[in-house]
């Protein structure tokens, strides 16, 4: 995925993530199976430690459109390879 996810669907009975890739199984976000590590569902507290910011200021970024990100119910969730795309596209940014 390299835009990010796009649709997430979530169980609250089976805790199913489904990835649009058709990547599923039982997992809580963050985590991963195999190698599909740049393709983990991160919290905003783990992409917070991620970006090493407070989690406040992820969830300011998200809301304002800033980090790619998405909402599911009440909960913001975060692709692990969108926010490394984001964050390379910041730095390349801040250095011209």
């Amino acid at each position: 995925m390299s835009a990010g996810i796009e649709k997430v669907r979530v169980s609250s009975v089976s805790g199913l993530y489904a990835l649009p890739d058709g990547l599923c199984g039982k997992m809580r976000p963050g985590t991963v199976s195999g190698d599909a590590s740049a393709d983990a569902v991160l919290t905003a507290g783990q992409a917070a430690e991620l970006l090493q910011v407070s989690t406040k200021t992820v969830l300011r970024l998200a809301r304002d459109g800033g980090l790619p990100a998405h909402k599911v119910g009440r909960s913001w969730r975060f692709s692990r390879a969108a926010i490394l795309s984001w964050l390379a596209r910041e730095e390349d940014r801040g250095s011209q």
